[in-house]
């Protein structure tokens, strides 16, 4: 009975990780949704949560070799009074914001850190979670990908 039972929680286990896990899920979960399965598979080589790294793998895409996306402007939104909450962004705020010509803060009441990437058409093109990155994290995708 319980060798019944394991197998049918581990057929359940990969038959369900075989999905995908819609937008908004993945932002629950705080993956963007730029996230690459690269950066999964990195991630499963450095924690034991498997849990973690299956919400990944249902939440990434694949590189594709075609031209890099980038951006025309950023916006990053951010509830005042929740900011120190985000000590990575509270830094980012407070000692690089200014480096980025084209990136604007807005304080919007209740809102976690949010990036609001714009193509040319000054249309929003894609929305990050910010509420897991690390400084030196948003520094690198804005380098990248603001021009």
């Amino acid at each position: 009975m319980i060798k019944l039972a394991l197998a049918f929680f581990l057929l359940v286990s990969l038959f369900s990780s075989s999905f995908s896990a819609t937008e908004a899920q993945c932002t629950e979960w705080g993956f963007g949704s730029d996230l690459s399965c690269e950066n999964c598979k990195k991630l499963g080589e450095v924690v034991s949560d498997t849990e973690l790294v299956s919400e990944c793998n249902k939440c990434c895409r694949e590189e594709e070799n075609s031209k890099e996306e980038v951006y025309s402007k950023a916006q990053l939104v951010v509830c005042r009074w929740q900011l120190k909450e985000f000590p990575h962004i509270y830094e980012f705020v407070n000692k690089k914001l200014h480096q980025y010509k084209k990136l604007e803060l807005q304080f919007q009441q209740g809102r976690r850190p949010t990036l609001l990437m714009f193509d040319q058409k000054g249309q929003i093109a894609k929305t990050l979670s910010l509420s897991s990155w690390k400084t030196e994290e948003v520094e690198e995708y804005l380098k990248a990908k603001l021009k």
